[in-house]
């Protein structure tokens, strides 16, 4: 009884690493995606709920920061 929990466990943890790696590519792709991102991580706050000028500054902020302190490296 025990190795067939086992086989599930390790079954659904090989399932959740592909549909993680699936999504980081995803997220790789989508720019907006990636920014939601880091506005929900550093400000804490959604950033659907935020106006496109709000959305932007906040962005525009967190990039400069990033980019100041090494942590975001320019794509040009």
């Amino acid at each position: 009884m025990w190795r067939s929990n086992s086989r599930n466990a390790n079954s659904s943890k090989s399932d959740f690493k592909k549909k993680l790696k699936d999504y980081n590519k995803e997220l790789e792709a989508d720019e907006i995606a990636q920014n939601n991102a880091l506005i929900g991580f550093y400000y804490r706050i959604n950033p659907n709920k935020l106006t496109d000028n709000q959305w932007s500054k906040k962005v525009a902020e967190l990039h400069w920061v990033l980019k100041f302190n090494g942590t975001l490296v320019s794509k040009e």
